[in-house]
């Protein structure tokens, strides 16, 4: 259930850019994009869907329920970054 869900978020905000103000302080006022990640670990594959934020230098990956409470915590950017 919450896989299908943030899969639909995702579609949903594909190609736009968000900025995390939430709680997480490594990650608090990025501005990044989210994706559905292919399932990376070859010796034991899952059935599991990972999530991802990407930010200009790294990464936040995660779960489903990890997703939905991050991108709760997220604005749309409605500027393009040329305009800063």
């Amino acid at each position: 259930m919450h896989e299908q869900q943030a899969i639909l978020q995702i579609e949903q905000a594909a190609g736009r850019e968000y900025t995390y103000l939430g709680e997480d302080k490594s990650f608090f006022n990025s501005i990044g994009h989210f994706e559905v990640l292919d399932d990376m670990n070859c010796c034991a594959p899952t059935n599991s869907v990972l999530f991802a934020f990407y930010t200009k230098n790294r990464r936040k990956v995660m779960s489903a329920e990890e997703f939905l409470e991050f991108f709760a915590h997220c604005l749309e950017r409605k500027e393009s970054p040329e305009n800063e």
